[in-house]
């Protein structure tokens, strides 16, 4: 028996008097409750030390701006701190920091750096790291700075206080105190800057705005103004945009709310002309600091000139670098190149154009003027800069004053002014001037206009306007006749070659017409000349009645002739607006290749030919190059059509296996024509060539290579049997008539229609304008102009009806007697055509069998006597076609079945019967629409 006592210091616990074992048992279990009551004591006794993972060393290299430097600057503090870095240390790890090249600069100009203190080692950093700039440029670029649309107020105001940082915004009071004022800029271009003018508003008009931070007022008047959420129908409007012509929601929910105005573009080319419009501090900071750096600071970067010469001071990011800079090829900077003489040849760029001119002040308002009671000089000639971007004429201050005119002649103006770059132009006033030129004729040719004076420009400059007044430049710039200059180069072929589209859309070819053109026949051409649309006239030529629909018809072939209906063979066709049409071939597909041409009878070869030649000078297709391999090439396929002329197709359907497509819905013709409104005017249009319309990606142009018998070609445009191009072209269409109100288009056929006269004949000079201005050419022999009764999408469209076409029923009527399976499945495409006229489902009923390839044809008396009399039937059931949907009239739908089939008939009431009950009199409902099938094994 023994007696344990516990050894913790200050536990009076001791076991009783029991045996050996006992007593080791209840003291260790007596010694767990000393490890529950103090684990944090236990732990911080015996736990190790725990370490965080190891910090990344920031970097930094050549070409980098002061913000830049000061946020590395940061995270070599939190690098020093976080690693626990020593005084010894930290000027090695300080040269580990930079980068190959700001590494290779230090050790070239100091190869003892790293033994210095860390301070001098950092300053001689940055001398060799940041570009140096003027404080009075970082300012600038503080006070220009805006904020963004969807940038948030604390982005907003960091990158603020980071710009601010750099321009020392520091002074001496006369107590010799140094007064830092950074917060009272960054407040005034904080409320600047806001983006929001409500927001903006609201913040000015606080009346502690100076005592309080502006970031409290700004979350105020955030909250204080919730966005106001759109109704339903702006929810649901859409838009086109202008620049890819695709379709937008013009009201979207965003982190902050609805927007309050509506989109004018999609996200994609906003984002795109937000990127392109976005300043660049960069270059104008490196140009700034060049001409107002003083010499004793740009001595400090001698050392590294060399170097920043050659990265031409990119800004480089602070992320690590991989690569050994022994490894990094150094870049070769191009100089400026022309095209001359069959290679490319290093140039000086030409001087910007000139132009003398004589330069007055314009003597009647000069006159009327009583505050300019003193002599002026009548005239000085300036050399003026021919500047096509300018909107208005503008003269360097410098050279006004020195022409002998005076501050008195300007007068003060409210218009501001821009650079290219954005920057402001400051206007000291304007005059009306009168300005003259000696013609190429000889004679004199003179304008009057408002010309305006800047002191931040070095010369005159004659905006766009005054060139096309003083006759130096083409009434239709950019549109005009293309004219050779000295550096074309023009080979051996150039006569037989055609002009290459042009990026124009509505213009393809700028000369547009054929006078000086002939075809392979060395026939002349007299088509127009290509030109753009007209602009809208000011009033209608005729006075707008039915009788003149006639007279209307033809002003508007004539006034669109050259552009909108201009089917000129021989020239190039207008690209439709868009982007370019994409083959997406699966990148496992092995390419299949026609090495051998299909014959062609010889009796159609020249015909053949003639219609590649006509397809090549349309821009179709082209030639292939020399040198070119094969990859994919079909075969062109001939067949004869209707008439006996043969038709030329290419068989692409070994590329459209492998093509993914681009889907795109679209309705039945039918359906289409059933919208059309009762009792309107109509229009219908017919596009021209229209799928060739459509460029082709110039990546995706070899896929289309097609041999004939007179050699290989390709497409340059949308072929017709590619499997996206339908897609493609509908897509495009709709959305340049996106906004286009009361029309139906069925691929190539457009019909507008309006209930009052004159507005039709406005919106069909639009709807020309419109469509001549996207690159679709229109047939003029298809045009059917404000007429009650037209043929649109395969039916004849009345007032009241819509019917097949003769041309339906004259072929259902000649169709001849079946003697193959293959003319059984055109019997019931050519019915299918008029289905929606009637029932057919037991008419033709006895011919439903040889659809199934397991059914042998063999054609008896029976079937012939069959076939007949559902030719006479079909032709009678049929040839009153069928009402316009009325959506105020009471409908009734009549379903049909039986075990072969199920139909229906939409029936509409058209008398007055109280009734309201079908078949109250003849002649009383009347059928709007019809349909039926038949039904499958299963479904029987």
């Amino acid at each position: 028996m023994v007696v344990v006592e516990c050894s913790v210091p200050g536990c009076d616990f001791e076991t009783e008097d029991v045996s050996e074992a006992l007593a080791i048992a209840l003291l260790t279990n007596h010694g767990l409750a000393h490890q529950s009551a103090s684990p944090v004591m236990a732990a911080s006794v015996q736990a190790p030390a725990f370490r965080g993972p190891k910090l990344d060393r920031p970097k930094i290299d050549v070409g980098v701006s002061i913000e830049e430097w000061n946020v590395f600057m940061r995270r070599w503090d939190v690098f020093c701190t976080g690693s626990g870095i020593g005084a010894a240390q930290a000027p090695f790890q300080l040269f580990q920091c930079a980068g190959p090249d700001l590494g290779d600069s230090l050790l070239k100009a100091n190869p003892g750096a790293t033994s210095q203190p860390l301070a001098d080692l950092i300053a001689a950093m940055r001398s060799l790291a940041v570009i140096p700039v003027a404080t009075c440029v970082l300012r600038t670029e503080l006070l220009q700075l805006r904020q963004e649309r969807d940038e948030t107020f604390r982005a907003f105001t960091a990158r603020m206080r980071g710009k601010a940082e750099t321009c020392a915004y520091v002074t001496v009071c006369v107590c010799g105190v140094n007064v830092d004022y950074t917060d009272h800029i960054i407040r005034d271009v904080l409320v600047n800057g806001i983006h929001d003018s409500d927001i903006r508003r609201k913040t000015l008009g606080t009346p502690d705005i100076l005592e309080k931070p502006v970031n409290d007022h700004l979350k105020k008047s955030t909250q204080t103004s919730p966005t106001p959420t759109p109704g339903p129908a702006d929810v649901a409007r859409r838009a086109s945009c202008p620049e890819c012509k695709g379709t937008f929601n013009v009201f979207t929910e965003g982190s902050r709310g609805w927007n309050t105005k509506p989109h004018q573009l999609c996200i994609d080319c906003y984002r795109v002309r937000r990127r392109k419009q976005r300043p660049r501090p960069s270059a104008n900071s490196q140009q700034a600091a060049t001409e107002s750096e003083p010499i004793a600071q740009l001595s400090s970067i001698q050392s590294g000139a060399r170097l920043c010469q050659r990265l031409g001071y990119r800004r480089r990011c602070h992320a690590p670098t991989p690569r050994s800079s022994v490894d990094i090829p150094t870049p070769v900077r191009l100089e400026h190149h022309i095209f001359s003489k069959g290679e490319w040849r290093r140039a000086k760029l030409r001087d910007h154009p000139r132009a003398l001119i004589t330069i007055s002040v314009d003597m009647p308002v000069r006159q009327s003027d009583s505050t300019s009671d003193r002599g002026s000089v009548d005239k000085a000639r300036v050399s003026a800069v021919a500047d096509t971007g300018a909107q208005s004429d503008l003269w360097s201050l410098e050279e006004f004053l020195a022409c002998g005119l005076s501050r008195d002649d300007l007068r003060p103006v409210r218009l501001s002014m821009s650079a290219a770059n954005r920057s402001p132009i400051a206007i000291e006033g304007a005059f009306f001037a009168r300005l003259s030129t000696a013609s190429s004729g000889g004679g004199v040719t003179s304008c009057r206009s408002m010309v305006y004076v800047s002191s931040s420009v070095r010369a005159m400059y004659l905006s766009y306007e005054s060139l096309l007044n003083l006759g130096l430049l083409s009434k239709d710039f950019p549109s005009g006749d293309v004219v050779g200059g000295p550096g074309d180069e023009r080979g051996p072929d150039t006569h037989h070659t055609l002009d290459q589209p042009l990026s124009v859309n509505a213009t393809r070819s700028t000369n547009g017409g054929c006078n000086d053109q002939s075809d392979h026949h060395g026939a002349q051409c007299s088509c127009p000349q290509r030109a753009v649309p007209p602009t809208r006239p000011a009033a209608l030529p005729f006075p707008c009645t039915p009788d003149n629909n006639s007279r209307m018809k033809d002003w508007l072939l004539e006034r669109y002739a050259s552009s909108t209906f201009n089917t000129c063979p021989h020239r190039a066709l207008p690209c439709m607006e868009g982007p370019p049409i994409e083959m997406h071939v699966d990148p496992t597909a092995t390419p299949r290749a026609c090495h051998t041409a299909a014959g062609v009878p010889l009796h159609w070869q020249q015909r053949v030919y003639d219609d590649l030649l006509r397809d090549e000078a349309l821009g179709v297709i082209e030639r292939v190059p020399y040198g070119e391999p094969v990859t994919w090439c079909h075969r062109m396929v001939v067949t004869r059509k209707h008439d006996g002329s043969p038709r030329r197709t290419v068989d692409l359907s070994p590329l459209n296996k492998f093509c993914l497509r681009e889907t795109f819905a679209t309705e039945s013709p039918f359906h289409l024509a059933r919208r059309i409104p009762k009792g309107t005017w109509k229009t219908v249009t017919d596009a021209w060539n229209g799928y060739h319309s459509m460029p082709l990606r110039d990546s995706d142009r070899h896929l289309t290579t097609f041999i004939t018998p007179f050699g290989r070609w390709r497409y340059t445009r949308a072929p017709q049997g590619f499997l996206s191009s339908g897609d493609g072209y509908n897509r495009r269409f709709d959305a340049i008539l996106s906004d286009f109100e009361r029309k139906e288009r069925c691929v190539d056929d457009t019909i507008h229609y309006d209930t009052d006269l004159e507005k039709h004949w406005w919106r069909t000079i639009d709807f020309l304008s419109r469509v001549g201005q996207s690159g679709i050419v229109l047939n003029p022999d298809k045009f059917q102009f404000a007429e009650k009764n037209v043929d649109f999408a395969g039916f004849r469209v009345s007032d009241a009806t819509i019917e097949p076409l003769p041309k339906y029923l004259d072929a259902i009527r000649d169709f001849p007697t079946p003697v193959s399976t293959t003319d059984i499945r055109s019997w019931f495409g050519l019915v299918n055509q008029v289905a929606n006229y009637a029932q057919l489902r037991d008419t033709m009923a006895p011919f439903k069998p040889f659809l199934s390839p397991r059914c042998k044809f063999s054609w008896s008396p029976e079937l012939e006597e069959a076939f007949q009399a559902s030719k006479c039937a079909i032709i009678g059931a049929i040839s009153e076609g069928v009402e316009i949907y009325d959506m105020q009239k009471r409908t009734c739908l009549r379903p049909d079945w039986s075990r072969r089939g199920i139909g229906y008939f939409l029936l509409q009431q058209h008398c007055g019967c109280p009734s309201g009950i079908p078949d109250c009199c003849p002649g009383g409902w009347r059928v709007t629409l019809a349909g039926s099938r038949f039904l499958s094994t299963r479904a029987r």
